[in-house]
């Protein structure tokens, strides 16, 4: 009878089993001598949990079946309950597990495990103390003005952090808050013994980089961060960004990888985020289903660790039951890049690294081939397809 009821996951209702041709012999219903049975299967998503198996050996024909749909009924609910108790097990010991990892990860308010963002972290942790000017160069969402805080933060000035939005002012405007007018002090002089931030510096006009420029050079009361959507090198070559100002903020360089290149900290901030605005919200934990997870590892996040924040609070938000779906983040098939065939993934990488080591040996084909190991001939065939 539960063989049967646990692998056809349906309820089955047996007038006298004693006589019933398919389970008379049964060594079950032989010993305990039943009569009216009834099985009802504990499902949850098509999961089957267990089974409620209910027997009489008195009377055949107890059960009716008003008294099967009834059980079936209860089971439903019990299945929902038994498959919370579990859910709600495993969230416990995975959030004690992640809360170990979140610390393990963590840089002051910043998280990462991947060995990109471990490199930003040890990078930091070599020059926050120091004086230098920091270059912060990132796409929009990549948690710059958390790192300036971090930096800030870990330098031991006592004077303030100050930021500027280099983006979101006209020019005139901007020379005042930067520069000071008569009447008004600077945010430059604000930043005394502290940190300025200049947010978007590639925004700055020309004149007003000369004008930064100098103030660089005579003021060493603040100490001068920049952060940057853009690629400065690029800007540089444009003529849109002075040489000077350049080397002078780069002299140490922080790049912020994009999310999309973060491999592990994608699964390890969204839970962070999820443990977090639970908490915020009162609510009970939830989890994500495995393909949702999926889901986020595909994903290019083109806004970043931001979008990854929001779409995880809209899901606590609209999401039924503890488990999160794809459905839920709103990421849909048509928002993954289509996955190319090994052969032409393999390709493609041979030929970007080819074109990278021939850019280290400026563009000595024999010495690239040399260095890889490679004939010649094969530069010449990628750097074909490349053209």
């Amino acid at each position: 009878v539960i063989r049967r009821v646990l692998n056809d996951k349906k309820p089955l209702i047996i007038s006298d089993a004693m006589k019933d041709e398919n389970f008379k012999r049964s060594e079950s219903i032989v010993n305990l001598k039943l009569r009216s049975v009834m099985g009802v299967p504990l499902l949850v998503g098509g999961k089957n949990l267990g089974m409620i198996y209910v027997g009489n050996d008195r009377a055949a024909s107890l059960f009716t079946q008003a008294d099967l749909e009834m059980l079936t009924i209860f089971a439903s609910q019990a299945a929902l309950i038994i498959n919370n108790a579990i859910l709600l097990n495993d969230l416990r010991m995975k959030y004690d597990g992640l809360i170990k990892r979140i610390e393990e990860a963590r840089f002051g308010e910043l998280l990462g495990i991947s060995p990109s963002m471990q490199r930003v972290f040890r990078t930091l942790d070599k020059v926050a103390a120091t004086d230098f000017p920091l270059l912060i160069i990132g796409e929009a969402g990549t948690e710059e003005t958390l790192l300036c805080r971090e930096i800030h933060r870990r330098s031991g000035r006592r004077g303030p952090l100050v930021m500027v939005e280099c983006a979101a002012l006209p020019s005139e405007i901007l020379r005042e808050e930067l520069f000071g007018s008569s009447g008004k002090h600077s945010r430059v002089e604000e930043a005394k013994d502290g940190t300025l931030v200049l947010q978007e510096v590639s925004a700055l006009p020309l004149s007003l980089q000369a004008q930064l420029l100098n103030i660089l050079e005579e003021y060493d009361q603040v100490r001068f961060l920049a952060t940057s959507t853009r690629d400065l090198e690029k800007e540089k070559e444009r003529g849109n960004f002075r040489d000077a100002l350049f080397y002078r903020l780069g002299r140490v360089i922080i790049r912020l990888p994009p999310l999309r290149e973060r491999g592990d900290d994608i699964e390890l901030l969204a839970r962070y985020f999820l443990h977090k605005v639970s908490q915020e919200m009162e609510i009970e934990k939830k989890d994500f289903t495995p393909d949702a997870v999926s889901a986020m590892l595909r994903y290019t996040w083109p806004g970043n660790i931001l979008e990854l924040e929001n779409r995880v609070r809209r899901a606590i938000v609209v999401s039924r039951g503890p488990l999160i779906t794809r459905e839920d983040l709103e990421i849909g098939e048509e928002d993954f890049e289509p996955l190319p065939p090994l052969a032409e993934a393999k390709e493609n990488f041979v030929r970007a690294y080819i074109e990278k080591v021939l850019r280290y040996h400026q563009g000595d084909k024999e010495s690239t081939a040399r260095d890889l190991g490679i004939n010649i001939r094969t530069i010449y065939r990628y750097i074909g397809k490349g053209e």
